[in-house]
């Protein structure tokens, strides 16, 4: 190999690498509309994640709580986490739920009908 090629790779590969590294743990801060979860991550996540979890999540008997703490990922694989569920603020769903929420129609000739049926039927 001649000298002016040994030059170049002397100063090519650390600049590709250095490059590399850049990108791949440049830290990205990225908002989730879950509750408020705030990931910083480095290349999407593959690289490593820090997670400060705020996020609405489902507790078994029907109630809804937050998963409130920290993971931390390197490569995927979780190395911490102190997330847990926060039982004191959970709220209880009610089964009827759906039962109690009005119905909205979607165009104008459905809502037509609805109209006629109301002023006929006054339970409605």
């Amino acid at each position: 190999m001649s000298k002016k090629k040994k030059l170049i790779l002397k100063i090519v590969v650390p600049i590709l690498s250095a490059l590399l590294l850049f990108v791949l743990f440049f830290p990205m801060k990225l908002y989730f509309k879950d509750g408020g979860t705030v990931m910083y991550a480095g290349c999407f996540g593959a690289t490593y994640s820090i997670s400060k979890l705020n996020k609405l999540t489902s507790i078994p008997g029907g109630s809804v709580g937050y998963r409130v703490g920290t993971v931390v990922k390197i490569f995927g694989i979780t190395v911490y986490d102190d997330s847990y569920i926060d039982y004191e603020h959970a709220i209880k769903i009610d089964d009827n739920v759906n039962a109690r929420v009005p119905q909205i129609p979607l165009d104008m000739e459905s809502s037509a009908e609805n109209d006629d049926i109301a002023e006929t039927n006054p339970s409605v």
